[in-house]
């Protein structure tokens, strides 16, 4: 190869290796020790469950200055998702409330990778059957495998085999207007998920199972059939970010052209 060329190659190389450092910086800082609620303005409304002939799709509005989201409309599965995929979670922590008057669903998703693969809590405010299943009042935590092809999926409490497996579930009433608090944790690794509901000071419902299907994914907020529900103030300990596939291509280049020019020097 010329010379010129061989100058060109290593420089690129540089600047991919230096993207790639970057990016992995941004990484390993991305666990902040409460240092301010959690910025929702990049975050991204998910309406993917909007089922044909259904209820109508979410909207989530963002304000106090990206600290909380309002979701306003009665309608189909709705999720407000993190721009980046989260492994490890520690103390991720907030409140919610909603005021409609409705008895449905609201909660929380977290390890999302697609319609088929994530983990849904979810908080009942009533028994009640619709769409041909049974949701049971209370908070489940459930883990979809496969994409659900009906609201009833998604509505329903106990396991739908193959689409859905509920991992725990507790019967936990819900007053309209009142203010709860949300925590939770999750260790990738061991497989832990920790959560919690309290209102003020008292601990109203806490459990921990084991699952570590899905290790990363997105983490937001979730709607069904209930609106005017607000999030706001979450905050946490590790909120860890997960590389994207890209990311990591990039760093395998930048370390190919270290590698490089390290050999190149050495001759």
């Amino acid at each position: 190869m010329p010379q010129a060329g061989t100058a060109f190659l290593q420089t690129k190389f540089k600047q991919v290796g230096l993207l790639a450092s970057l990016v992995g910086a941004a990484v390993l800082s991305a666990g902040n020790a409460h240092a301010a609620p959690i910025d929702l303005t990049s975050w991204t409304t998910n309406n993917a469950f909007d089922f044909p002939g259904g209820q109508a799709a979410g909207n989530w509005t963002v304000g106090g200055g990206g600290t909380s989201v309002f979701q306003s409309v009665n309608g189909d599965p709705t999720m407000f998702l993190s721009g980046n995929n989260i492994g490890d979670i520690s103390g991720l922590s907030g409140t919610f409330r909603e005021t409609s008057g409705d008895n449905d669903f609201v909660g929380f998703v977290f390890g999302f990778q697609n319609t088929s693969s994530f983990y849904l809590f979810d908080w009942k405010q009533g028994d009640q059957t619709a769409y041909g299943e049974f949701g049971a009042r209370g908070i489940t935590l459930k883990r979809f495998d496969a994409a659900p092809t009906t609201q009833g999926h998604m509505w329903r409490t106990a396991s739908v085999a193959g689409i859905m497996t509920q991992l725990y579930h507790a019967d936990l009433a819900r007053t309209n207007g009142t203010t709860y608090g949300f925590t939770l944790d999750r260790d990738t690794s061991s497989g832990e998920i920790s959560i919690s509901i309290t209102q003020g000071m008292s601990t109203l419902a806490a459990f921990t199972v084991f699952d570590s299907t899905y290790t990363s994914g997105q983490f937001g907020f979730y709607n069904f059939s209930e609106d005017s529900v607000t999030y706001t103030g979450f905050e946490a300990d590790v909120f860890e970010s997960v590389p994207e596939p890209v990311s990591l291509a990039l760093l395998g280049l930048g370390l190919v052209g270290a590698g490089i020019g390290k050999r190149r020097r050495d001759a």
